[in-house]
């Protein structure tokens, strides 16, 4: 009963820190040349939407995790939230893509922003049936343009080739060969899971046939540490094929945002970016959330300002909204949360006191 009173204590203290915003400052790097009087915008959205080998392992992973996690009775929290994770996972990454791809594609691009020249879409599900989407502003039509993702050896990997380095290789050239970069800059965004070394890696891709059911789970428990190097793309190759793409086609990215967990650890000073870069938006360790640009709230509006600048000034307005008031409202909705919880703590420490000393007498 100590730790009991001692925990409802605590309670009535503390509540749950909020995750606070998640992006950091941006940082700029160059200017964008004066003969980039348009813009086209890149999408690059590396999703949990495995395909062929890919999907085959994502379920058998998945079905070990549900069976242990049923018959454990959700006993173990690790074990519990991963499967929730994995759930969830497998359907927002798609949710969130195919969103932004429906919101691009009903808008008058042409109307809402004039000097948007282009957009150019990319998921893994599009990589893997060999294609992408196409805007482009003279006929104002959206197409359906052949892609080749570049052979990968592991069947796991190959079924999410947005994770690959050669795949956004391949992207940036495919962009830089369709829109003249003399005459439009370009907006990269990219949508991934991503660590502090990487900017873009798969939820899943280890063999779980290969490494066998026992081990999984020893792992999922958190019994065994999985020691083995996470596959992606790192945040060196990330900016090289950047600054590749600026040698080779002359090509400059006037926003770059790279929306996946931690993707501002790892990156060069301002001095060593890419000299070809603008402004770049970044994520802090607090994590980030799919869908981060509001699409359908960007194209409400005409507007003659670039893409990029109505991109950074809604981004801007939400870091404000957040700092003014919805970081205190959350505070204050964690510490009642934290009463409540306390309040009912103290009430069970109550009556286990009082039938303490009945049972005493």
């Amino acid at each position: 009963m100590t730790a009991l009173r001692l925990l409802a204590c605590l309670a009535f203290a503390t509540a749950c820190t909020p995750s606070g915003e998640y992006l950091n400052p941006v940082v700029t790097v160059a200017p964008v040349p004066a003969t980039a009087r348009t813009e086209v915008l890149l999408i690059y959205a590396n999703e949990t939407a495995p395909a062929g080998a890919a999907l085959a392992n994502f379920e058998l992973f998945l079905d070990w995790l549900q069976e242990a996690d049923q018959a454990d009775g959700g006993a173990n929290e690790q074990l519990h939230e991963l499967v929730r994770q994995f759930v969830d996972d497998r359907s927002r990454g798609p949710f969130h893509v195919d969103r932004e791809q429906r919101a691009l594609e009903q808008a008058d691009l042409r109307a809402k922003f004039p000097t948007l020249r282009g957009v150019m879409m990319l998921s893994n599900r599009l990589a893997n049936a060999g294609t992408l989407r196409l805007w482009d502003a003279q006929s104002n039509q959206w197409s359906t343009m052949p892609f080749a993702a570049p052979p990968i050896a592991d069947p796991i990997r190959a079924g999410q080739p947005d994770g690959v380095t050669s795949t956004l290789r391949n992207f940036l050239d495919v962009a830089a060969q369709t829109f003249d970069p003399q005459q439009s800059a370009f907006v990269l965004l990219l949508e991934s899971h991503g660590t502090a070394e990487l900017v873009a890696t798969p939820r899943l891709f280890v063999d779980a046939a290969k490494m066998g059911k026992a081990r999984v789970l020893r792992i999922a428990r958190g019994e065994e540490q999985y020691t083995e190097q996470r596959p992606g793309i790192s945040k060196a190759e990330f900016y090289g094929a950047l600054a590749e793409a600026g040698t080779q086609h002359g090509a400059f990215f006037s926003y770059v945002f790279t929306e996946s967990c931690d993707s501002g650890a790892g990156v060069p000073e301002r001095d060593r970016l890419p000299k070809n870069l603008g402004v770049l938006q970044t994520t802090s360790p607090n994590g980030t959330k799919s869908g981060t640009i509001r699409f359908p709230e960007l194209l409400e509006k005409p507007t003659a300002r670039p893409l990029s600048a109505a991109i950074q000034a809604q981004l801007a307005a939400r870091t404000e909204l957040h700092a003014t008031w919805l970081t205190p409202l959350k505070v204050w909705l964690a510490r009642w949360w934290a009463a409540v919880v306390a309040g009912v703590l103290l009430a069970v420490v109550g009556v286990w006191t009082v039938v303490e000393r009945k049972q005493a007498k």
